[in-house]
């Protein structure tokens, strides 16, 4: 490379970058709402099921439109108790509240599936010398955990570092800051792999790190609103694609500034 430091650390995103969703989104976790429901009842509430699930789904569209704007990552058994509340039945214990939980996430986290070249990029990535950590949103720690588990990814990752353990969202710059204190990392060093410009390039630019758009997953519209402000060091249209480009960067060729 010429004008930057070496890439030393590559931290990736999770969701739509290292795993895919197999399946319509919206109406697998509406699928689990009712799930969530019929599980807060085994648990000693007396619910109806429909009307709890509609309820619990407006509060969590609302969420999701209020932590895109303040970037706050709000625990979702608050959004349960809100609705538990309204319907008279919030005298359930906590342990009780995360048995349901783990069987509404358990609907969704089948679903989520590995990309086909995630091991073998990271494991070359490894042999390479790169120092490999996380940085992901999401509403719910263990939930993500289960993912990383299910997909053997943990053994790969100096540092994972989720949303909802911190109370912060990407793009704020203080989780890479988390991420880069946990790792010890140099962020002139680090780059950001993902595929969302605004949560994951911009994050990484605010935070002073290089961002790298992985692109293959990427079918949000709103990236072509962002594209025009919104600069990534380089794209990549999959994951084996990254140990090439990093050697390019080593080699001084294809840098791209920000």
């Amino acid at each position: 490379m010429t004008d930057q430091t070496a890439v030393r650390t590559v931290l990736f995103d999770l969701g739509f970058t290292l795993t895919y969703f197999d399946g319509d989104f919206e109406k697998t976790t509406s699928e689990s709402y009712v799930v969530l429901g019929n599980a807060l009842n085994r648990q000693g509430c007396h619910l109806n099921v429909v009307k709890f699930a509609d309820r619990f789904q407006d509060l969590i569209v609302q969420y999701y439109h209020d932590r895109d704007k303040d970037l706050v990552e709000r625990p979702v058994e608050d959004l349960i108790h809100r609705v538990l509340k309204r319907a008279g039945q919030d005298h359930l214990p906590p342990e009780k509240i995360r048995l349901a939980m783990d069987e509404m996430y358990a609907v969704t986290e089948e679903r989520w599936k590995l990309e086909a070249d995630a091991h073998s990029t990271l494991q070359d990535l490894i042999s390479r010398g790169y120092r490999l950590g996380m940085v992901t949103n999401a509403a719910d720690a263990v939930d993500v955990a289960k993912i990383v588990d299910n997909h053997r990814l943990r053994i790969y990752f100096d540092a994972i570092i989720i949303s909802a353990d911190y109370g912060i969202r990407k793009p704020d710059p203080r989780i890479f800051e988390i991420a880069l204190q946990r790792m010890a990392a140099d962020r002139t060093s680090t780059v950001m792999v993902g595929d969302n410009l605004g949560a994951d390039i911009l994050g990484a630019h605010r935070a002073g790190l290089r961002g790298i758009w992985i692109t293959r997953r990427s079918e949000d519209p709103r990236s072509a609103l962002l594209r025009n402000s919104i600069i990534p060091d380089a794209e990549v249209a999959a994951l084996a694609d990254l140990p090439e480009l990093l050697q390019s960067w080593e080699a001084g060729d294809g840098q791209k500034p920000h």
